[in-house]
């Protein structure tokens, strides 16, 4: 549970190890080191006669651990700790007081939780529906008799106060120690929701605004005659920044596409788990049935994998906001992969 922008944490979401190294509070808990230096500790431990005295790998090989200070933000739930801070819960409850503990901490980090949507006007809110049901979900402390007591590191914490869930139109509007839920809309999509069209022509296209959602987003944070190239370049950094929150002037954040939406993935990124469901993305409730014709139509074409004359324009018209559009399912399908290898399906 590291403080916002901890460089060791950082460096450990990139993967960036060398040397074995171990921490001083944190002992064998925690270990890091490329997989070459793992290799010479266990060369080094098959070599060793059956005869010697029992020994850990520390107290044999001390010069090959790199012994760091002591790491803020590792929290210990050993058997004594939990004993004697947390009496009363059963140990069944573990699991779920460290995850109170994991999204209590996620709520004193931050300032606020922050929907991107440039959309106007404001009712026409289908690209952020979902997401504000899911910030306001975040926000809340959780509601448990074991939330209210503090992390093994932190004896002293705060009490919980829950976040305020904002939407924002452009990055220029993101208040300091914001975290993000982005989630962008491909070009054919959005169009066809504005404008309650299922089919796009040229002409037609190319009398709309040029990469409309992503200039709209830069707005303020870019000079205003930028091209899109170097604004799809600023919002890749933005994006790529927030996985790992290297810099502290960059948001942490969770961006997906919005015709492919995985929330599943979400609790990867805030670190705990909640009790997300949903459902599926629906054009329902005040949208007409036209509106809900064109954009379902709009969502499968661009889904799909062929030549699709609508799509192709839409894309060819606004070349940079496609192109982070695409990066994003991209990153996307990536940690899904990953998740999946993580949990061995």
């Amino acid at each position: 549970m590291p403080p916002q922008h901890d460089l060791y944490f950082a460096k450990f979401r990139q993967c960036e190890f060398g040397p074995i190294t171990t921490y001083k509070n944190a002992v064998e808990q925690v270990i890091h080191g490329t997989s070459q230096e793992y290799g010479k500790v266990v060369d080094a431990l098959s070599k060793l006669d059956g005869t010697d005295k029992i020994m850990t790998a520390f107290e044999r090989f001390p010069s090959v651990f790199n012994a760091e200070a002591s790491l803020e933000g590792i929290a210990t739930y050993s058997e004594e700790a939990v004993s004697e801070l947390f009496p009363t819960v059963p140990a069944d409850n573990l699991a779920s007081l460290i995850n109170i503990h994991l999204h209590e901490h996620f709520l004193r980090t931050h300032s606020v939780l922050t929907v991107l949507d440039p959309i106007e006007p404001s009712q026409d809110d289908l690209f952020r529906r979902q997401a504000l049901s899911v910030a306001a979900l975040i926000a809340n402390c959780p509601s448990s008799p074991l939330a209210g007591t503090c992390p093994p590191n932190v004896p002293r914490c705060k009490p919980c106060r829950p976040l305020a869930v904002k939407r924002i139109r452009s990055l220029s509007s993101l208040p300091e120690n914001a975290f993000v839920i982005g989630t962008v809309p491909h070009p054919l999509t959005m169009l066809s929701y504005i404008h309650r069209k299922s089919k796009l022509d040229p002409l037609f296209v190319r009398n709309t605004p040029r990469d409309h959602w992503l200039v709209s987003i830069t707005n303020d944070v870019v000079d205003k005659g930028t091209g899109g190239y170097q604004r799809m370049l600023y919002l890749e950094n933005i994006i790529s920044q927030s996985l790992v929150k290297l810099q502290a002037e960059m948001p942490g954040g969770y961006w997906q596409i919005w015709e492919e939406s995985d929330w599943e993935g979400l609790e990867t990124a805030i670190g705990f788990r909640v009790g997300l469901n949903p459902g599926d993305e629906e054009v329902k409730g005040r949208y007409d049935e036209a509106l809900s014709s064109a954009v379902i139509s709009a969502k499968e074409r661009v889904l799909l994998q062929t030549t699709e004359s609508s799509r192709d324009v839409t894309e060819s018209w606004n070349l940079a906001w496609t192109e982070i559009w695409y990066y994003i399912r991209a990153l996307q399908r990536r940690q899904r992969s990953e998740q999946l290898d993580l949990k061995g399906n």
